[in-house]
């Protein structure tokens, strides 16, 4: 039932990367933090939900792991505080 449950989130977040890749055409969609962490193949999972899409730039995108790994949210939430001035 728990891989059944993994497997669907994670077809379930690569669908919505499939979609705002349609949206905004990027090659490499990075994701990171504690959930990815889940199962060692998440971001396989993910990968070939994102692969399966009928658009062929957005079934091209890569998705990869972040590289600060379950750290990758909190840096990210600092250096937005960091750079907070720069906000609209």
């Amino acid at each position: 039932m728990a891989v059944a449950a993994v497997r669907r989130c994670a077809a379930a977040v690569g669908q919505g990367i499939g979609s705002a890749v349609a949206l905004v055409p990027v090659s490499v969609v990075v994701i990171g933090g504690g959930f990815t962490r889940v199962a060692d193949d998440f971001h396989s999972l993910v990968q070939d939900a994102v692969s399966a899409h009928p658009l062929p730039y957005v079934s091209a995108a890569r998705v990869v792991p972040a590289g600060l790994g379950a750290d990758a949210p909190l840096v990210g939430a600092a250096a937005l505080w960091y750079r907070r001035d720069l906000l609209p």
